[in-house]
């Protein structure tokens, strides 16, 4: 596969997997964190105007199914301004981006913000990991335990995450894997599949169980279930470490196969 396909096969990964999880909230969620999606130029628009993480509202997948223009831009920013938000926050693969596209920010008043890798692995080169806690599905019944996992991993307010991740893991828009030290859950993990892409949504362990082959064995089961899909690719992002730091999560998916396709910034 060619960079420009990888690149549409990665955003698109990313994107749909997103959308999943927010199409797949209740009612009421949706209510409590003001959320609302759309579609715009081949890209997918998410914002929650009452969210405390700050991680779900997003336009991912611009410039990868259609070229971005000052129209599609017009869209996305009137969207948001007719919800009262500030501004959205977009995140745009950089081999796509317009070659005025320093234009377009002066006229919308966009800023540079932090950048994330974008990564990739071929299913057939994954290296597995290993761990003594037992890992396995997580069930409908078990899909607000494992959020709370996650919220308490990423330190982010709980109800902002299961009112997210329960929903679209008991109605199956994604797979929900765990790991757990005897009866006690103490990691959990998201897999979206979008065609041939399967999407690493979100990992996370908590404190006091770090260090113990969690997230390894997490990305070795999920690399699994999408090989039984049918996927050939993996899909996954991080944060890029600042200069002198690591990122684990990084150092984790590279021990594993993934490289750095490349690094894509935000736009605020």
């Amino acid at each position: 596969m060619n960079t420009d396909d990888l690149t549409a096969m990665a955003e698109n990964s990313e994107a749909e997997a997103l959308f999943a999880m927010m199409t797949s909230m209740t009612d009421k969620g949706r209510r409590r964190m003001d959320v609302s999606t759309t579609r715009i130029g081949g890209g997918v628009v998410v914002r929650a105007g009452n969210d405390s993480t700050g991680f779900w509202s997003r336009v991912l997948g611009l410039g990868v199914n259609e070229p971005i223009t000052d129209q599609i831009i017009d869209e996305v920013i009137a969207y948001h301004r007719e919800r009262g938000d500030t501004g959205p926050r977009l995140q745009i693969a950089p081999t796509v981006l317009p070659s005025d596209w320093a234009r377009t920010c002066a006229r919308h008043g966009l800023n540079q913000g932090p950048s994330w890798y974008k990564l990739v692995c071929p299913v057939d080169a994954f290296v597995p990991g290993t761990t003594s806690l037992r890992i396995g599905p997580v069930g409908p019944d078990q899909a607000e335990e494992a959020g709370a996992v996650l919220a308490r991993g990423f330190g982010w307010e709980q109800e902002d995450v299961v009112d997210v991740y329960a929903p679209a893991v008991s109605s199956g828009a994604v797979q929900g894997l765990a790991a757990w030290d005897g009866d006690t859950m103490v990691a959990a993990a998201g897999l979206g599949l979008h065609a041939a892409a399967a999407e690493m949504y979100g990992a996370a362990t908590l404190p006091e169980h770090r260090g113990r082959g969690a997230q390894s064995a997490l990305l070795t089961a999920r690399a699994q279930a999408a090989a039984e899909a049918g996927c050939t690719w993996l899909v996954a992002e991080t944060w890029v470490p600042p200069e002198g730091a690591t990122n684990p999560s990084l150092d984790n998916m590279r021990r594993a196969g993934f490289r750095v396709l490349y690094e894509r910034a935000s736009w605020r």
